[in-house]
C-alpha cells in the first residue's frame, strides 16, 4: 500500500506546482470567506489545510487497511490538498447551486450572513447561538420580544432561515445589555447554545478543557518543561502511552528500518548514501 499527498491531483495542469497552506486557503475558497468587513480576503490564522488533509489522510489509510484486510488487495491512494479542501469547504457551500441549473444562491446563507459573527456583550464576547425552534422562542421570549417569537415565520425553520440577519442582527442589539456570566446564567437556564470567546491565553483556564486533561505538561531531559496537547478523541481501549518530545532527524532510523527487517549492513549504506539521517553523526 501506498499513500502521498501532493498539492495539487496528479492527472490536473497543476500537478507539479508548489502548495503551500496559504495557497490552498486561496484556491480552495476559504480566503474569500473570511474576508475582513471591506470584502478584502484574509487567511485563516492556522495551518488549516495541512491539518485538515492530514485527518483525510489517515482516514484513507484506515479505509485501505480495511479494505486490504477484507480482500488482500492493495492500493495507492493519492490525497491531493487543493481537492481535498475544495470538497471539504463545498460540502455546504454548493448550496443552491447543487441543483443544475441553480436553484438559489451559491454559499450556505446562514453562514454568508452579515452578523454571524461573536457579539458583543457588556464585558466581552459571546457566541450566541439559538438554532431549533424551540431555542429561537425561548430566546425571544428571554430577550422580552414576545411578539416576535410567536410568529409565524420564527417558527418555521425555512422562512426563519431566509431572514436569519435579521436575527443575528437583533442577538447583536441585545447581546449589550448583560454581562458574559449573566448571559451564561440567563442561555444556561433557558437551554440555548452559547459560549465565552476565549482568547488563546484563556484556553488554559477553559474549565471542560481542564477536567478533560488535553493540555498536559512533560519534563524532558534535554529541553526541560515543556507543553504539549493530548489527541483530541478518547477510547477506553486506548493504552496510556508516556509522551516524549519530536525526535531528531533520523534520531531513529536504525530501530525502525531494523523492526522492519532491514539488515544492518544496508541499514549502514542507506546512512552512508543520505537516503536516511542518523541522529549519531
Amino acid at each position: 500500500m501506498h499513500c502521498w499527498s501532493p498539492g495539487f491531483a496528479s492527472h490536473g495542469p497543476d500537478a507539479n506546482s508548489p502548495a503551500y497552506d496559504d495557497i490552498i486557503q486561496a484556491r480552495s475558497g476559504i480566503a474569500a470567506l473570511n474576508a475582513d468587513g471591506d470584502d478584502a480576503p484574509r487567511f485563516l490564522r492556522s495551518i488549516v489545510c495541512d491539518k485538515v488533509v492530514g485527518l483525510h489522510l489517515a482516514l484513507a489509510i484506515a479505509a485501505a487497511l480495511v479494505h486490504r484486510l477484507r480482500t488482500g488487495e492493495g492500493q495507492s491512494i493519492e490525497v491531493p490538498m487543493l481537492e481535498t479542501m475544495t470538497s471539504f469547504m463545498m460540502a455546504e457551500h454548493l448550496a443552491g447551486h447543487t441543483m443544475v441549473p441553480a436553484q438559489g444562491e451559491i454559499g450556505y446563507q446562514r453562514l454568508m450572513s452579515a452578523n454571524r459573527r461573536p457579539f458583543k456583550t457588556a464585558d466581552g464576547y459571546m457566541a450566541i447561538m439559538p438554532y431549533s425552534t424551540k431555542q429561537w422562542v425561548r430566546f425571544l421570549t428571554l430577550v422580552e420580544e414576545d411578539q416576535l417569537a410567536a410568529s409565524d415565520w420564527i417558527r418555521d425553520g425555512a422562512a426563519r432561515s431566509h431572514r436569519i440577519d435579521e436575527l443575528y442582527e437583533l442577538i447583536a442589539r441585545v447581546a449589550p445589555s448583560r454581562t458574559n456570566e449573566q448571559w451564561l446564567d440567563a442561555l444556561g437556564s433557558h437551554d440555548v447554545p452559547c459560549a465565552v470567546v476565549n482568547s488563546l491565553q484563556e484556553i488554559f483556564a477553559d474549565d471542560q478543557l481542564a477536567a478533560t486533561g488535553i493540555l498536559q505538561t512533560m519534563d524532558d531531559a534535554e529541553l526541560g518543561s515543556l507543553r504539549y496537547l493530548q489527541p483530541g478523541f478518547f477510547s477506553d481501549a486506548a493504552q496510556p502511552v508516556a509522551p516524549r518530545r519530536a525526535p531528531h532527524l533520523g534520531e531513529h532510523g536504525r530501530e525502525i528500518l531494523a523492526e522492519l527487517g532491514v539488515a544492518d549492513a544496508e541499514i549502514q549504506r542507506l546512512i552512508a548514501d543520505r537516503v536516511v539521517g542518523d541522529s549519531a553523526e
